[in-house]
C-alpha cells in the first residue's frame, strides 16, 4: 500500500462547478484547478498514463 503526496480537499468550487454543469478545470477557481491537476498528474504517473 502507498499513500499519494497530493490530495483533494473538499472545496466549494467542486460543488459549484458541478451545480453549474462544468468540470473543475472549466470553473474559475485557480486553487481548485491546480489541486486537481497535481492530483491527476500523480495518479496518472502511478497508473502509467500519459498526459
Amino acid at each position: 500500500m502507498f499513500l499519494m503526496d497530493n490530495l483533494l480537499s473538499e472545496r466549494i468550487a467542486y460543488k459549484r462547478s458541478v451545480s453549474e454543469g462544468m468540470g473543475v478545470m472549466e470553473y474559475n477557481d485557480n486553487k481548485a484547478k491546480n489541486e486537481w491537476s497535481q492530483f491527476y498528474d500523480e495518479l496518472s504517473g502511478y497508473l502509467g498514463g500519459k498526459k
